[in-house]
C-alpha cells in the first residue's frame, strides 16, 4: 500500500536445515533511519529471533524493498 508496488516476488528456499524467504518488491523504497517507529520492521525481526533467525531490510527508491529471512527449520 504504502511503497506504491506494482511487483511482489516471493522466493522460498531450504537447505540443510535452514528455511530462507525473500520478499522483494518494484515500490518507492524507504529510508529506515527515517521511516515512523510502529510494530511493522520491529516485528520482523522480532519473530526472526523468534525462530533462532535473522532479518535482513534492504530498501532503495530506485529498486525498491527486500526483506530476507533465514532462520532454522
Amino acid at each position: 500500500k504504502h511503497a506504491s508496488a506494482t511487483k511482489v516476488q516471493i522466493r522460498v528456499h531450504q537447505m540443510d536445515g535452514m528455511l530462507e524467504a525473500v520478499i522483494r518488491d518494484n515500490g518507492r523504497g524507504f529510508d529506515e533511519q527515517k521511516v515512523r517507529r510502529g510494530n511493522g520492521l520491529g516485528s520482523l525481526r522480532s519473530r526472526a529471533d523468534n525462530i533462532e533467525g535473522t532479518c535482513e531490510i534492504l530498501s532503495n527508491p530506485r529498486e525498491g524493498t527486500t526483506v530476507r529471512f533465514v532462520g532454522k527449520l
